[in-house]
């Protein structure tokens, strides 16, 4: 999602050689006592998701301090995937269908496209939501702006999934996703003229971006060799984003210079993650932030991080 709020998670690494600022970092996040957490959407401070542990299957919110269950009232299955403000978007399952829902911290709504049997909800921005409808029948990806509901069906695709959205690129907006069953590829579409744009991978292998902000769109994307990698693309340069040891890592939303999501590392378990883009700064400036004290580790413990 996008904000015009400053990123309250700074994950801060200066660096000693002369003319060299921020450095990119990974920071793994699991809920307590969970053996899988995927994280799925960050707003400011912060972060929401889904864990499983020995206290059964929930969503979740996590401000950096605190974890808050989120659990639809009935479901079996809470899936928050995204946050703007105070307000948590995602899909809850029932025992037949699944549906969208949103969560304002007291009060419950369900987001159903109309005549749909399930509708699953992706991202949210400016008031704007993203996902897919469908069941039985093809998935169709869709547009709600909390009045009007838009349908997107990618050419050629058989499937479409609409996963990001940034209401302040291009002139009136802008959606990621991908198509597939028949035609796999990225895409991003125009919300003002209507058009999609296929989006491929280095070397024109196949991508499925799953975040936007600005020009930087996040996603995955699988090489020639069938493996999967996460990955950060400017509209020119492809950035391969590989959990240090994970064997599949998955970026899924991204707001100013941080990038949230999970990976796998091969055991079975799965785990969260905050990464931040590497940025450059003037020496003096990270002479200061060193003398500031200011650290990664140091600031990760005092928000009880690590």
């Amino acid at each position: 999602m996008n904000s015009r709020k400053s990123v309250v998670w700074v994950l801060l690494v200066v660096l000693a050689s002369p003319g060299t600022g921020l450095a990119g970092g990974w920071v793994p996040i699991d809920a307590p006592g969970a053996s899988l957490t995927y994280i799925y959407g960050t707003d400011g401070s912060n972060i929401v998701g889904l864990y499983f542990g020995a206290s059964g299957n929930h969503g979740f919110l996590y401000d950096g301090t605190t974890w808050t269950n989120i659990d639809f009232p009935g479901s079996y299955l809470t899936s928050p995937m995204d946050i703007e403000g105070g307000r948590i978007v995602g899909t809850y399952d029932g025992w037949t269908t699944a549906h969208g829902f949103q969560f304002d911290g007291t009060t419950w709504g369900t987001i159903d496209f109309p005549g749909a049997p399930t509708t699953n909800v992706f991202a949210i921005d400016s008031g704007h939501i993203v996902g897919c409808y469908g069941l039985p029948g093809p998935y169709h990806g869709f547009l709600y702006d909390g009045v009007n509901w838009t349908t997107l069906d990618a050419p050629g695709a058989s499937m479409t999934y609409a996963q990001g959205i940034d209401m302040d690129a291009g002139t009136g907006g802008v959606i990621v996703g991908y198509g597939a069953t028949g035609s796999d590829y990225g895409w991003l579409y125009d919300i003002d003229t209507k058009t999609f744009t296929p989006i491929y991978g280095p070397g024109g292998v196949l991508a499925y971006p799953f975040g936007i902000e600005g020009n930087n769109i996040i996603g995955a994307y699988r090489d020639a060799g069938g493996t999967t990698h996460g990955f950060l693309y400017d509209g020119t340069t492809w950035t391969t984003l590989d959990y240090p040891g994970a064997i599949n890592t998955q970026p899924v939303d991204i707001e100013g210079s941080l990038i949230v999501g999970y990976y796998d590392p091969g055991d079975g378990s799965a785990h969260g993650f905050l990464y931040e883009i590497p940025a450059v700064v003037p020496a003096p400036a990270a002479v200061v932030l060193a003398g500031l004290g200011v650290s990664v580790v140091g600031w990760l413990r005092r928000r009880r991080v690590v």
